[in-house]
C-alpha cells in the first residue's frame, strides 16, 4: 500500500484507499448502523455547470451512502486550450426519498479524483461543499490545492464537525452539493485535473412516533 503526504495533504492511490477502507471497517460483532428498511432513492432535481454532464447516481447496498459519478468532469489548461476549459463546476440539488419514520444527516463527502497531471508552475484547485437547501448555518466544505509537479490520482474528504445536522422529521429538504475544479498558474505545459465521483456518507435516525 502506497500512501504519500504532500503539502499537509494525505494522497492515496486507489489501492491504498481500498486498503484503508478495509482497515477502518468496524470490528466484528459491532452493532450495525440504523438504516431505513427498504433503503432509499436519490435523484437529481437540478444540475447546472460545465462538469455535470453524464451523471450516474448509485446507493450503497447497506444504505449508508450514495455516490455521484461524473462522466467527463475535467479542468485543463495549457497551450491551445480555451480559457473556458480552465475551470469546471457542478451544482446539484438532490432529492432523497426516505420512509416517513426516518431522517438522515450527511456526515462526510469523499471526492475521488481521476489521474491528475499538474505541471511545475501550475496549481490545481478542488472546492466542494454541501448543505440542506436554505440551511446556510450548516455548510460543510473546503478547498484543496495540488501544486505541480503532481502526477497521481487523489482523494479528499469534507467532514461535518460537532453534532450531526439531521433534516427535520416530516420535512424533505433538498441536498445542495457543489464542486469546482480549476487550473491556475503557468500555461506553457498542459495540466489537467479530473473528478471521478463524490461519495456522501449518511447517518440515520428514527423519527418520534
Amino acid at each position: 500500500m502506497r500512501i504519500r503526504s504532500r503539502g499537509g495533504r494525505l494522497l492515496l492511490t486507489a489501492a491504498a484507499a481500498a486498503a484503508l477502507t478495509v482497515c477502518l471497517a468496524p470490528p466484528a460483532g459491532a452493532a450495525p448502523p440504523v438504516t431505513p428498511p427498504g433503503g432509499f432513492v436519490v435523484s437529481v432535481v437540478v444540475a447546472t455547470g460545465s462538469g455535470c454532464g453524464g451523471l450516474v447516481l448509485t446507493v450503497s447496498p447497506d444504505s449508508t451512502s450514495f455516490t455521484v459519478s461524473y462522466l467527463n468532469y475535467t479542468a485543463q489548461a495549457g497551450p491551445g486550450i480555451p480559457t473556458a476549459q480552465h475551470r469546471k463546476s457542478c451544482a446539484l440539488f438532490l432529492k432523497l426519498e426516505v420512509p416517513a419514520s426516518f431522517t438522515y444527516a450527511v456526515t462526510r463527502a469523499t471526492h475521488v479524483g481521476a489521474f491528475t497531471s499538474i505541471a511545475k508552475g501550475s496549481t490545481a484547485i478542488e472546492k466542494a461543499r454541501y448543505q440542506f437547501q436554505g440551511d446556510d448555518g450548516h455548510v460543510v466544505g473546503s478547498e484543496h490545492q495540488f501544486p505541480g509537479p503532481f502526477d497521481d490520482p487523489w482523494q479528499v474528504s469534507d467532514q461535518a464537525t460537532g453534532a450531526s445536522n439531521f433534516a427535520q422529521c416530516g420535512q424533505r429538504p433538498l441536498l445542495a452539493a457543489t464542486s469546482e475544479l480549476q487550473i491556475i498558474g503557468g500555461q506553457t505545459t498542459t495540466s489537467f485535473i479530473g473528478l471521478d465521483s463524490s461519495v456522501y456518507s449518511l447517518e440515520w435516525k428514527k423519527c418520534p412516533a
